[in-house]
Order: structure tokens, then C-alpha cells, then sequence
């Protein structure tokens, strides 16, 4: 063979590489089913087109209201140049094992942010749209921030708490303030309110999620809100009854009773509120501090009056420094002489308790709920549920989420360590997930009220 003949031949093998290589490029894809979701919506996401057992890394990346989150995930494909990660195990980056949902709930934040961001929806008409990309070889998240690779394929995704089926409904009712979740149709369907805890305001992304389930959800507002008291330490009883009276009185849900779920003080208070109000039928405390707060009468009203200085609370904070911010770890203990505080008779109560905590929680000790159960049944109550959970933490939210296991508490201006460990919080909080309308149907169904009376 010639020099010339070699050279050809040589050119023409570069050439077939380089054709090959472009050809493999263009038909490698990643796919996600469904493309637009609810957030607890379990996603299907499969990567074709590669080379038998090539290493890939898949980024998940989410700008959502000024806050950017991401992960990676190396996988090695099959012999079919496929992963599928129903059934293949990411080998490294921020999870490991088969986890269909990690490259979400395994998120972490994009360096030059403010620390410890909480992934919390402001709006949820608007969806979270997050972007899959797909990188050749196993790299990280810093390769992929700064620049240094190219993606060979990606596709969008659009995460939603607020699903078609759902009005949403500003409310400005009386001295009710919140946003009432409708599911359309003509009902009647059973009515839960929802509360958050000591930070105040409104929040709506739990409730707009938990009406997807058929339950028409009020997320309420009790203070630092609109024209609402500023400050938590004294509320009226009556204005959480007159929000149990606005669903009750509403045409497209069921006036038997009302369910209720708060976190942490959201939780604490509707215990309190379940002793004062008998039409409230079904509570789901998460992650309550039972005894920071008290009934009290004065002037012939009912107030709960909350205080976080009682000594039984305050002996086991310490602060700790990470990431150049101080943090502050309370793990707040149950009071001894809760039920004399409270000013409450335990066993005198209608409404069935659900009562779920994690055992990772470093902000409130879990022990207060189990305390609370087992006072609870000692004084006759047996309806009562509970569901205490390993090394998950305070914030308990629907799944497939970014754990936040330190967050900035606006009202105290402080941060707060509340806990988790982000896989096992996780598979928390799809069992909470279920648990929850599960319940609320159970006890606010026209049958399961009127067995109940």
C-alpha cells in the first residue's frame, strides 16, 4: 500500500470516528415522564443511546425564586447503553443506590448564596422548572457550575404544588386571613386547616399540595400577616374558631366537622384549639412543642398565650458555629407539669390526634409527642395515632424536596438547627405523605363523623 493510500485510509478512519461520535451524540437522550408534575409525584427518568457500561453524570439543576439548587449522580449504563433510575443504582455524587427521586430531594445549594437556604414556594400558581442534563464521565457539581464540561443531552421538567384540579382562593373573611384550596366540582368534600409555626406569615405550599388529595385545605394565617397581630405570645381562641366556622359554613364542604394540621407552634396551638372547639374532629400535629403554650381566660374570651422562657425549655440550648454563622440547636424537652400549664384536661377532647415526629429533630425533641401520646391514652383518649421517625428532622413537608436542616428564623433573627438526615427524612415524609389524607378522610367523612357523635 502506498504512503498516499495509507494516508486516505488513515483520513477516512478520523473522518468515520468523528461521524460515528456525532451520530451517538445526536441520538443520545435523557427523558422524564410525566414532564409536568405535582411536587409528591414520583418522576420516571431514563438515559438511551450511550455505550455499553459508559459512566455518565446526571445534574439536576432548579433557579426558582432566587434560589439555586442542584445535584449530581453517577451511573454506569447497561449493556444496552441505557440507565433507568427506577432499577439502577447512582454509584456516587450526592446519593448513592436507586433512588428514582434523589436528583431532587438530594439537592444541595449553588456556592455564593446566603447559607442555609430553605426551599420554600412563595407562589405556588407558578411551577418549579428544573432542568436534567446529562455529562459524560463521573464529575461533580463544581465542574459542571464553573464550566469546565459540556452536557451531551438534557430536557426540562415542571414541578407544581397547585394541580389543575384545584382552585385557589384568596380569603379575607371577617378576621380570617389565609388562602382557601378548592378542589372543583361540586362536593361536598372534607375541610382541613393548616398552619406553620412560629415564623408567622403565610405559607402555602403544604395546603395547595394536600387539596390535590381531595380535601379542601385553608392555609391559615394567625399572626405577622395583613392586619393580624404582629407577635405569637397572645392569640384569641375565637379566631380560630371563626375560620373552623368559615369552612364549615361553606357550600362545597362537609359541615360535620373540621380537621386540622400545623407543624411545630402550628401544631402545639391546634391541640390546645381541638380542647376549646368541638367541631374540630381531626388534628395532625407535626413536630409540636407541647408547653409553650397555655389556655388562659380573661375578660370571658379563651387566648392561647405562648412562651419560650420556660426553664424545662431553655436547659438544653447551645450554640455552635458552622460555615462561618452561629447556630443555635434547642432540642426543647417535654414539660413535666404540661397538662397544669396547658390548663387542659387531656382526655376531654372529641377530635382524633395524629401526631408525627422525627427522632433526628433538633429543634424540638421527639419526645415531647411521645410524652403527648402516652398522657393522652393514660387519661382515655384511643383514637389516638402516631408515627415517630428515624433521623428525620423538624421540617416535615410533602416529598421530594431539599432537606433543610438549619434555617434562618426571620422572627428571632437566628439561625436555627432543625435536623434530618436527607434520605431517611425523605422516605419520612412520603410515609407522613401517606398517612395524612388517609386520616382526614377517615375521621371527616359524613360516615366517619357520624359514627364518631
Amino acid at each position: 500500500m502506498t504512503s498516499s493510500m495509507k494516508l486516505l485510509t488513515s483520513c477516512t478512519k478520523v473522518k468515520l470516528a468523528r461521524m460515528l461520535a456525532i451520530s451517538r451524540s445526536n441520538s443520545t437522550s435523557i427523558s422524564v415522564s410525566p414532564k409536568k408534575a405535582l411536587v409528591d409525584e414520583k418522576l420516571h427518568i431514563q438515559i438511551c443511546g450511550l455505550l455499553a457500561k459508559e459512566p455518565v453524570t446526571v445534574h439536576s439543576y432548579q433557579n426558582d425564586e432566587d434560589k439555586k439548587f442542584g445535584a449530581v449522580a453517577h451511573y454506569i449504563a447497561d449493556v444496552d447503553g441505557s440507565v433507568d433510575l427506577n432499577n439502577s443504582a447512582s454509584i456516587g455524587g450526592n446519593y448513592e443506590g436507586i433512588e428514582p427521586m434523589g436528583l431532587f430531594w438530594s439537592m444541595t445549594q449553588k456556592p455564593g448564596q446566603k447559607n442555609h437556604l430553605r426551599m420554600s414556594k412563595k407562589d405556588v400558581t407558578k411551577p418549579i422548572l428544573c432542568s436534567l442534563q446529562l455529562f459524560k464521565g463521573h464529575i461533580s457539581n463544581d465542574d459542571i457550575y464553573n464550566a469546565t464540561v459540556s452536557s451531551i443531552a438534557e430536557t426540562l421538567v415542571s414541578r407544581t404544588y397547585l394541580a389543575d384540579t384545584v382552585e385557589r382562593i384568596p380569603i379575607s373573611h371577617g378576621r380570617v386571613r389565609g388562602t382557601l384550596f378548592l378542589p372543583k366540582g361540586t362536593g361536598p368534600v372534607p375541610g382541613v386547616i393548616d398552619m406553620y409555626g412560629s415564623t408567622g406569615g403565610l405559607l402555602e405550599q403544604r395546603a395547595a399540595i394536600l387539596s390535590s388529595k381531595g380535601l379542601a385545605v385553608l392555609s391559615l394565617a394567625y399572626f405577622n400577616y395583613d392586619d393580624l397581630p404582629k407577635e405569637m405570645k397572645k392569640l384569641e381562641v375565637d379566631y380560630f374558631e371563626e375560620a373552623v366556622n368559615f369552612l364549615l359554613n361553606h357550600p362545597r364542604i362537609v359541615s360535620h366537622g373540621v380537621g386540622m394540621m400545623g407543624s411545630s407552634l402550628g401544631g402545639v396551638l391546634q391541640v390546645l384549639i381541638a380542647h376549646c372547639i368541638p367541631k374540630v374532629k381531626a388534628v395532625v400535629s407535626l413536630s409540636g412543642g407541647y408547653g409553650v403554650s397555655k389556655l388562659q381566660e380573661e375578660d370571658g374570651k379563651k387566648w392561647i398565650i405562648t412562651d419560650f422562657d420556660h426553664p424545662e425549655f431553655l436547659n438544653n440550648i447551645r450554640w455552635y458555629e458552622k460555615d462561618g454563622d452561629l447556630i443555635v440547636e434547642t432540642r426543647f424537652k417535654f414539660m413535666s407539669d404540661w397538662k397544669t400549664f396547658a390548663n387542659i384536661q387531656p382526655g376531654k377532647c372529641a377530635s382524633s390526634f395524629l401526631f408525627i415526629h422525627g427522632k433526628g429533630d433538633e429543634n424540638v425533641s421527639y419526645e415531647n409527642s411521645e410524652e403527648l401520646v402516652r398522657d393522652l391514652q393514660q387519661n382515655g383518649k384511643t383514637d389516638v395515632e402516631y408515627f415517630f421517625a428515624d433521623d428525620a428532622g423538624h421540617l416535615l413537608e410533602p416529598p421530594y424536596q431539599r432537606l433543610c436542616n438549619i434555617q434562618w428564623h426571620s422572627v428571632y433573627g437566628v439561625y436555627v438547627a432543625v435536623g434530618g438526615l436527607s434520605a431517611q427524612h425523605m422516605r419520612a415524609e412520603e410515609q407522613f405523605w401517606k398517612l395524612t389524607p388517609t386520616f382526614f378522610h377517615k375521621h371527616l367523612s359524613c360516615t366517619g363523623i357520624s359514627n364518631k357523635l
